[in-house]
């Protein structure tokens, strides 16, 4: 998970329907790509939950979410806010989401909340809560990660974590090693650090799991 800015005005189709009159299914394939068009922009290709990459070319493989389940709020069924973009997987993401019991208020939504504020992810793939963020904190981090199954035992988006970060180990050594050179040559620590770590995120910014190869290269950086 990471922090999303959600454009303001959001898809204007959202404007034809009213949740009194209309219901999800009223809104077609066509209109459902405007809104995803949208939905793009605030997170790019990857899911707004795991993180993976969405092949937009294979059927099934993508879900347009209401975080605030429509059954219980049918005023937001067409509310922008409410909407995120949820990768296809049945056992994790959106479609698991749909079959836990949980208090709403219980989770992090991310255009509200920072999850890295809540979250520390690791090079072999695992994701645990971060330490002395409070009980409130941790009992929203723990839920979140129960209800959407983004901390599976094994396997699952744990595997694909890690599989992506061994993907990416060759530049984060390398953008490490610049670091640990521009200090060598006298840079101050942590103008080094800062330095470097902004072209290395730059070079990420589309990549998926992207919170996580941050975090890794964090170790390797201190």
């Amino acid at each position: 998970m990471r922090f999303l800015v959600r454009p303001a005005d959001g898809p204007a189709v959202l404007r034809n329907f009213n949740h009194q009159n209309d219901d999800w299914d009223s809104v077609s394939s066509a209109q459902k790509r405007l809104i995803w068009v949208e939905l793009r922009k605030m997170q790019g290709n990857l899911c707004a939950y795991c993180e993976r990459r969405i092949d937009f070319k294979k059927e099934g493989d993508k879900h347009i979410e209401h975080f605030l389940r429509k059954g219980i709020h049918p005023h937001l069924t067409f509310a922008w806010e409410n909407l995120f973009g949820s990768c296809g997987e049945k056992q994790r993401c959106g479609f698991f989401k749909d079959r836990q019991n949980y208090s709403e208020s219980d989770l992090l939504k991310m255009d509200e909340l920072n999850p890295e504020l809540y979250f520390r992810f690791f090079y072999n793939g695992d994701v645990e809560i971060r330490n002395n963020i409070g009980p409130r904190m941790s009992h929203v981090a723990q839920v979140t990660l129960k209800v959407f199954n983004l901390k599976p035992d094994a396997g699952g988006v744990r595997a694909e974590r890690n599989a992506a970060i061994n993907r990416g180990m060759k530049s984060i050594k390398h953008y490490a090693s610049i670091a640990r050179q521009l200090i060598e040559e006298g840079l101050d620590i942590a103008d080094a650090r800062d330095l470097v770590r902004d072209e290395y995120y730059e070079s990420i910014k589309h990549h998926e799991f992207i919170t996580a190869h941050k975090h890794v290269f964090e170790d390797f950086l201190a």
